[in-house]
Parts: C-alpha cells; sequence; structure tokens
C-alpha cells in the first residue's frame, strides 16, 4: 500500500512455526489457528483439519490425539477419528513448560 507522499507501507505477519509428529503423522499449525494432520507416508496427504479457538503457543501430538494450548490452558482434540472433534479442556495453576503424550496418558510440566 502507499501514501499520498510516496512512502510504501507493508505489514508482516509471523505465524510461528509449531509443529509436533508421532510415527507418518504430522500436525502442523497450517494457519494461526488451524491445525492440519498429514500423513507423510501417503504423498503428504492431509487426514484433517482442526479450527482452533486460540492462537496457541504449543502443539504435542500423540497416537490418537494431539493437544494445542496457551500459558496455563491446553485443549485436546482426537484426530483419528473420521472427523476431528475436541475431548476435553484443561486449565492448570500455572504457566506450562512442556507436554508429552501417549497412547493413554499425557504428562504436563508446569511451573
Amino acid at each position: 500500500m502507499t501514501t499520498s507522499n510516496g512512502y510504501f507501507v507493508g505489514f508482516l505477519t509471523v505465524i510461528p512455526s509449531l509443529f509436533s509428529a508421532h510415527e507418518t503423522h504430522v500436525a502442523l499449525l497450517s494457519s494461526l489457528t488451524e491445525v492440519s494432520v498429514i500423513d507423510c507416508s501417503k504423498n503428504n496427504q492431509i487426514i484433517t483439519k482442526v479450527g482452533l479457538e486460540i492462537e496457541p503457543t504449543f502443539l504435542r501430538m500423540g497416537p490418537a490425539h494431539f493437544c494445542v494450548g496457551i500459558n496455563s490452558t491446553i485443549t485436546y482434540y482426537k484426530w483419528l477419528s473420521s472427523k476431528a472433534k475436541v475431548v476435553c479442556k484443561r486449565d492448570y495453576f500455572s504457566s506450562i513448560k512442556a507436554v508429552c503424550m501417549n497412547e493413554l496418558w499425557t504428562a504436563v510440566l508446569s511451573t
């Protein structure tokens, strides 16, 4: 965009590079509020896209679920079903530093 005085005005958007992988599947932040789950063994086929309620600061993926969060809040999604859906939301007492997931459990480090 240019102004009447001849100045050029540009806007810069930075989308954080958030991704997580489990076996051949990758979950990545494809826009500020959307996560795409991709199967790398099938020529990068998109399994599902999920619209988020927040702009997350972290993303972790497990065998059937992924979670996104900001500060002390995590939202869990089941991506392995035909349509990804919210499973639950959790609020913790302090900021979340790390998250690990497996088939049954999620471990959260908060300080």
